[in-house]
């Protein structure tokens, strides 16, 4: 048989040359070598098999070949799954053998993952033998002489430094103080340790890992879960629409003798804002550690605005070990109420992780911890999982895929990349950490050619985690139109019983998405019952739910089912800081990040106005005051409501009092009523306007009380009139008496004895401080 010289075969050829003289092969050559042989055997087996395939009902089909980055993408489609009961299952059928033949390069090195051949491949995430792979093939190429750009290797999910050191949380199988100094003498510079977790952070060199690796007390080398943030001269403009301006001038509090910690990621310009006044020099913030960055600087502006007589102190938290030692760490600093706006997305949707069960320990404790519920109301998605057979998607590997349409068919959820554009996606499923069973996998699939882009198949096999996460960066120069898609590799579980849930995190860009979800959008520790969880209203419209703000509630499966409402309570963003314009940080500064340090701030002046409260008490009475917005009482989009807190310090200053008698309930013509009203002023010096009066049985005019010139007389009028405007508050009882002449209107009157905020309406609920209200009747 004549046989041609095909491209493929001259590849094969000169790679093979290559390899055989031990001149090195570049990547670019054996990728295009390896599809060249992929599409061969592929074209072989298609056409030599097709009568056994079409008897057992399969369909060979070349999806695509297209060149993506050195590799071709090839997708087969057949027909088999291991649920019988599924509509369109073939009755007796298993999930088919993995065939490499079906899989695009990318697929094949991800399914790979499924089946590790030695301790480095079983113990070490694959995030890390990408990093390293990676490094390994630039190190073959590269000069002897030449340098070697470590750090260029960090991504947004795996750091590595100028010397080679790759950061890493190594779990024990025995946590001992042996154990660490094991893991030292393995070349590991340990950073912190958690021996309730069996735990350390630390780094080690890319060349020492496989050591690491083998070590019998070694149960996992993995990434770090990298804390993100949700995001003087300058106020903020949260002062007054939160109404903290008008608290500290009525109750004379800032805010003094209380502590409030900061957990972001950086104070790296805090200089500035103290030269400006929008931070304290004396005492002057606490700094217990700094990761890098000016949110953390951002948000401490923001406390120091509304309450500036508080102590600050921060901590930068990079990763979740970080963070639960920061917490820790605070707490020993003294601190009163921590506020973070960070989040992991390792973090576990479905029970309490770490960082979960850490804050509520806190709170325990007796701190008053708030956090912002996150910005993810656009770019969330949940679902009980829909089981499509039939569709093999993205290889044969896979018996079902899940199916977006609840109606139709849909295995995908289409968005758009923009040139640069990177974006990082995290998929848990309702399994428990450390014993998931069900595996589940996670691609980015271009749209025109159902090429894999990138994604995540680690192994679930009954002791890892219910997680798959990939990140992902257009380097193309042009939009991609690519989908999401979650297929299914084994399933334990009855398909009916399964909740997917998936963020797409924006790094530089805000995908907009085909499935949007934005119930469910708070996990991690923004949905402990016991902490402050903030959504988030913009300064300019503080009625409105910002549309990203996340919502609940949040649906627990672990260690028992329950639904948590959340989020708690609504603060302000949008607003000022002097840090952003400088140039150092967003302005103006919008999110969740932002509304939160304004909760923070307000339970520091309650605190302050009322030091004898519990933490527990602070939590109540902001939630109990808060101006209620939405669905009338609590809902998961305001929590709440919206902080105020002008209304908190009202209703904890018990001493605060507008009370009145009245001599009788009926009176006919030529009778007296006689009408006294006590007034107590609170703990502090406050400034209040008095009312004295009645409204009118036409429920429209009001009979006020007034003092022209120190003889007292009434007036008619559609709103109460104030007998004292804008004055410091002093004990008085105001006597005074009526005798009714018979052409008064007849029916239900209305006394009242009312204190407001100074210059305010006092017809607004909200502004009223105290109100004591007696009805009586004229009868002529």
């Amino acid at each position: 048989m004549f046989i041609a010289r095909t491209p493929s075969s001259a590849v094969e050829e000169e790679t093979a040359m290559k390899k055989s003289t031990g001149e090195t092969v570049s990547p670019r050559l054996e990728g295009v070598e390896r599809g060249w042989r992929h599409l061969r055997l592929l074209i072989t087996w298609c056409l030599s098999g097709i009568a056994a395939v079409a008897r057992a009902g399969l369909v060979c089909m070349l999806i695509s070949i297209p060149w993506e980055g050195g590799g071709f993408g090839v997708t087969i489609a057949s027909a088999q799954t291991e649920h019988p009961e599924e509509q369109g299952n073939t009755t007796g059928s298993t999930r088919p053998s993995l065939n490499l033949q079906d899989l695009s390069p990318l697929a094949e090195e991800l399914l790979r993952e499924k089946t590790p051949a030695t301790p480095f491949e079983e113990k070490v995430h694959p995030r890390i033998r990408e990093v390293k792979r990676r490094l390994q093939r630039l190190l073959n190429q590269a000069a002897p002489s030449e340098s070697v750009p470590f750090k260029e290797f960090s991504d947004d999910l795996v750091r590595m430094n100028d010397h080679g050191e790759i950061q890493v949380y190594v779990i024990l199988k025995e946590f001992s103080r042996d154990g660490v100094a094991q893991l030292e003498g393995l070349g590991l510079r340990v950073e912190l340790t958690l021996p309730k977790l069996r735990l350390v952070q630390g780094w080690i060199r890319y060349d020492a890992i496989e050591s690491l690796a083998a070590d019998d007390n070694v149960q996992q080398v993995k990434p770090p879960d990298y804390m993100r943030p949700n995001s003087g001269a300058v106020n903020s403009e949260g002062d007054a629409v939160l109404r903290a301006d008008t608290a500290r001038s009525t109750f004379g509090v800032d805010g003094s003798g209380v502590k409030v910690c900061v957990i972001s990621n950086g104070v790296d310009h805090l200089a500035p804002s103290v030269a400006s006044g929008d931070l304290p020099s004396v005492p002057p913030v606490q700094i217990l550690h700094n990761s890098g960055g000016d949110e953390g600087t951002a948000m401490l502006e923001i406390i120091h605005d509304l309450a500036p007589g508080a102590a600050l102190a921060f901590y930068g938290a990079a990763t979740t070990l970080d963070f639960i030692d920061g917490a820790s760490t605070l707490q020993g600093a003294g601190c009163q109420v921590i506020v973070d706006d960070v989040f992991a997305p390792g973090e576990p949707k479905f029970e309490d992780g770490p960082v979960a069960q850490a804050v509520r320990q806190l709170t325990a404790g007796g701190i008053v911890y708030v956090t912002s519920a996150g910005n993810y109301a656009q770019q969330h998605y949940f679902s009980g999982y829909r089981r499509l057979i039939g569709q093999n998607f993205p290889t044969s590997a896979y018996p079902a895929v899940h199916n977006f349409s609840p109606g139709g068919t849909d295995i995908g959820d289409t968005l758009i990349i923009p040139p640069g554009g990177k974006i990082m996606v995290a998929l848990q499923w309702n399994n428990p950490f450390g014993a998931s069973a069900d595996d589940f996998d996670l691609f980015l699939v271009r749209s025109d050619n159902l090429v894999i882009l990138t994604g995540s198949a680690e192994r679930q096999n009954g002791s890892n985690d219910p997680i798959e996460l990939f990140i992902f960066t257009n380097a193309t120069g042009s939009p991609i139109t690519a989908f999401i898609a979650i297929a299914e590799y084994r399933l334990v579980s009855n398909p009916s019983s399964i909740k997917l849930n998936y963020i797409s995190f924006p790094i530089n860009f805000n995908p907009v998405r085909q499935y949007v979800v934005p119930e469910e959008s708070i996990f991690g520790h923004a949905a402990v019952n016991e902490v402050l969880s903030v959504a988030a209203v913009n300064a300019a419209t503080p009625t409105t739910i910002a549309s990203y703000s996340s919502r609940g509630p949040a649906t627990i499966f672990f260690p028992h089912s329950e639904t948590r409402n959340v989020s708690k309570i609504t603060g302000v963003d949008g607003v000022q800081t002097q840090v952003g314009q400088a140039g150092f940080f967003l302005n103006p500064f919008l999110g969740t990040s932002a509304a939160a340090p304004h909760v923070a701030a307000i339970a520091a002046l309650l605190w302050s106005a009322k030091p004898t409260l519990t933490s527990g008490q602070v939590v109540q009475t902001l939630t109990q005051t808060a101006t209620d917005l939405g669905a009338p009482g609590f809902d998961t989009t305001y929590g709440f409501g919206r902080v105020d807190a002008l209304q908190a310090l009202a209703s904890v200053d018990t001493a605060l009092s507008a009370t009145l008698t009245l001599s009788g309930s009926t009176f006919h013509t030529g009778e007296q009523i006689t009408y006294q009203a006590t007034l107590t002023p609170g703990s502090t010096p406050t400034q209040v306007d008095i009312y004295f009066g009645a409204l009118m049985p036409d429920g429209v005019t009001f009979l006020s009380l007034v003092d022209p010139g120190g003889t007292m007389a009434f007036a008619f009028g559609p709103v109460p009139v104030p007998f004292a405007r804008n004055v410091t508050l002093t004990p008085m009882v105001i006597p005074f008496s009526y005798t009714f002449g018979g052409t008064e209107s007849v029916g239900t009157y209305y006394a009242y004895a009312g204190l407001a905020v100074a210059g305010s309406d006092p017809l607004q609920p909200a502004n009223q401080l105290s109100l004591g209200v007696r009805a009586f009747q004229f009868a002529p």
